[in-house]
């Protein structure tokens, strides 16, 4: 009775004891660190353009940087983690933290803006800014705050009251696993132009094609900005099959909806007059793509053709032969 005593206090002792764990698995041991925080990365996304398209879980395939931003129960950030192009294949990233309630944000292919991010100090002041020249980065976000179906399925364009999206509890001792799902924040516009009257030279300088009225901030959730970006690209010169002479160029823009005040514009020189011609992405959707219902988070590609015609009725089709866009700038 006496022995069975003594392993029962020396028991109860080792249980008292700061660190102290006896699960088989180990389960309730502490890390060495502390708490740990290990977040797992999936991106899914259709494999083509139709709605009831098949998803694939493409994250090393599109996502090449991803930075992470752990915001406290105060809604302050905690830490930020900025993980390079090892994320492709680790798809994961561990974080020592302490106990509580966490709210987490991440950006993906954020190429040219991670300072911006790494200045951020509270949850509510958070704004990336898109505004370029020429192209926005091909940028994901994380959580998917997309609804599952129906027309609500767009992600909130202003700041929500629920934050349950972002919400992490980690656990006071062992390791919290939580999956990162990221959504699109860009869409890609191919836009070709045929029979244009300075289209006469592989090493002729070529028509101008702007972009305008793009939103050109989002805001922590996802929100957009000012619609006052304009990017702006010279026509690149390629031919086609029957060897017509093409101008081409394609972009990574933000988010917009059906009805919105993007307009793409043309200048150039006709015979050594200046020329504009402007199409609204209002028509563009219209003629070209009048089933479709542009949702934020969609992953899509426009590509639009538009023919000289008579040079005052432009013609607009889907382009039907494949060209390289942009080059993302990933090593």
């Amino acid at each position: 009775m006496k022995k069975a005593s003594i392993y029962t206090v020396l028991l109860l002792l080792y249980t008292l004891v700061p660190g102290g764990c006896i699960g088989e698995d180990r389960s309730d041991c502490p890390d060495e660190r502390g708490p740990l925080l290990i977040l797992n990365f999936e991106y899914f996304d259709s494999t083509g353009d139709e709605d009831d398209a098949a998803p694939a879980e493409i994250f090393a395939d599109s996502i090449h940087t991803v930075d992470v931003l752990v915001f406290d129960r105060n809604l302050f950030l905690y830490t930020y983690v900025p993980l390079g192009q090892e994320v492709k294949e680790s798809r994961r990233v561990e974080i020592p933290v302490e106990p509580g309630e966490y709210y987490i944000v991440c950006w993906g292919n954020n190429l040219s803006r991670r300072t911006n991010v790494a200045e951020t100090s509270a949850f509510d002041d958070f704004l990336l800014d898109l505004d370029n020249t020429t192209t926005i980065d091909p940028v994901y976000y994380a959580p998917d705050i997309r609804q599952p179906d129906g027309p609500e399925s767009r992600a909130p364009r202003t700041r929500s009251e629920d934050l349950d999206p972002y919400r992490v509890e980690v656990a006071p001792v062992g390791t919290t696993e939580h999956t990162m799902s990221f959504m699109s924040a860009h869409r890609i516009l191919e836009v070709t132009l045929m029979g244009f009257p300075d289209l006469t030279d592989l090493n002729q300088t070529n028509p101008t094609i702007s972009v305008s009225r793009q939103v050109s901030s989002y805001d922590i959730e996802l929100g957009r900005g000012e619609e006052n970006m304009t990017l702006l690209q010279q026509a690149g010169s390629l031919t086609d099959n029957d060897d017509r002479m093409l101008g081409h160029s394609s972009y990574y823009i933000p988010h917009f909806d059906n009805d919105n005040p993007i307009d793409i514009t043309i200048n150039g020189t006709d015979h050594g007059a200046p020329y504009e011609h402007t199409v609204p992405m209002t028509r563009v959707l219209e003629e070209l793509y009048p089933e479709w219902t542009m949702y934020d988070g969609d992953n899509r590609t426009l590509k639009v053709e538009i023919d000289w015609n008579d040079g005052v009725h432009l013609k607009l089709r889907i382009a039907s032969w494949e060209v390289k866009h942009i080059d993302p700038g990933f090593g």
